[in-house]
């Protein structure tokens, strides 16, 4: 009577061992899910895998830069955030099929580009020595997709203040970079590294004009920490900590 279940149960270990060398040839569901192409699934913060590469890829390409590492973190979702608020979508920092045909048409909306073809002015405005250069910074965070309000220009006053005091001729004649025959110049205190990496060539190719130091110095930080209130000098002043001078996270850019 024991005959029956044993050589049954003898047939399933059988097909089981069958089985296991056609799904060790194709890695299992673990290839299937990193060779996914963009556009096969809605792609949100915690994933990870080609297409997420793919979308970093074609964000960069668009104008909201960032590094292609496969992984969706804050930083992708701050790039779909500010390409969703550019074309006019929903703000939610998820890619469906709405934000991806957005990106896959092209370029942002004629009225944004339109925008861009008028470069920010370099005059500043009325105020102290770091809050004149207000209608500078809102112009340069336009261009950049950023937010306008008063809190995000509050943080870019935060990093003029420690780093130039509002002085656009400002130049760091003593820190690393100028020991390295490249010094910290500017309100934002860019290097030339970071200048020329970084800058917008609809404005001036000068590192001390305002609105072209601006842009180059938030485009790095944006860029590399993910918006502007997580660059380090910016997020160590909201936590009560001291500033993290620029000066200090641009060494990795030569």
């Amino acid at each position: 009577m024991r005959t029956r279940p044993i050589a049954w149960a003898l047939a399933c270990l059988l097909a089981v061992g069958a089985t296991l060398p056609a799904l060790a040839a194709t890695g299992g569901v673990t290839v299937a899910a990193a060779s996914q192409h963009l556009g096969d699934r809605v792609l949100s913060i915690g994933m990870s895998g080609d297409d997420v590469r793919a979308l970093q890829q074609l964000l960069t390409k668009r104008g909201f830069p960032l590094t292609a590492d496969g992984q969706f973190g804050p930083h992708t979702r701050d790039a779909v955030m500010r390409a969703q608020r550019a074309y006019g979508l929903t703000v939610d920092g998820i890619v469906g099929p709405q934000t991806l045909g957005a990106l896959n048409h092209g370029n942002p909306p004629k009225s944004h580009h339109k925008s861009h073809k008028r470069p920010c002015s370099s005059s500043p405005g009325s105020g102290d020595y770091v809050t004149r250069w207000r209608p500078v910074v809102k112009c340069v965070l336009g261009m950049l997709h950023q937010s306008k309000s008063n809190t995000n220009v509050g943080y870019v006053f935060i990093i003029i203040r420690f780093e130039s005091g509002g002085n656009p001729r400002a130049i760091n004649g003593t820190d690393i970079n100028a020991q390295n025959g490249d010094p910290s110049r500017g309100l934002m205190q860019t290097i030339g590294a970071t200048f020329s990496a970084y800058r917008s060539h609809k404005l001036k190719n000068d590192i001390y004009d305002p609105a072209a130091n601006i842009y180059a110095g938030l485009n790095y930080g944006i860029s590399r920490y993910g918006s502007v209130h997580n660059i380090p000098g910016v997020k160590s002043i909201l936590a009560g900590h001291g500033y993290v001078p620029y000066k200090l996270l641009q060494r990795t850019v030569r």
